[in-house]
């Protein structure tokens, strides 16, 4: 993946500030998923460059005890975290105080959303 940062970095004439698409997914809908994940990829060289996986499974034998190699890495709530994730990555600066963070709407959601209003 650092390749293809490179790339997109190089794309962008040098500059590091990027252009990006992000999504998540977790296993299955509701609430009892255990597994998911959240893909970065490059807007302009069309290449992932970041991948995070986040698991509430616990394999431990004594859950209160946890192994070094337990795969758990997130706890909490597993539903549509899209209306939350932009907001905490704004209030948390996860990028430094120097980088500012935009969102802007994929023109598919936005379509599927405004849709149904026309719908007659």
């Amino acid at each position: 993946m650092a390749e293809a940062v490179r790339e997109a970095v190089d794309e962008n004439d040098g500059k590091r500030d990027l252009a990006v698409a992000v999504d998540g997914s977790w296993q299955k809908r509701g609430f009892s998923s255990k597994n998911g994940l959240v893909t970065v990829t490059s807007v302009d060289t069309g290449k992932v460059i970041d991948v995070e996986v986040f698991s509430k499974h616990c394999i431990c034998p004594n859950k209160t005890k946890h192994l070094q190699n337990c795969k758990r890495n997130f706890e909490g709530y597993s539903g549509d975290g899209d209306s939350k994730a932009f907001t905490s990555i704004v209030e948390n600066k996860v990028y430094g105080d120097h980088c500012s963070v935009e969102k802007l709407e994929c023109i598919g959601h936005v379509m599927k959303r405004m849709g149904h209003v026309f719908d007659a």
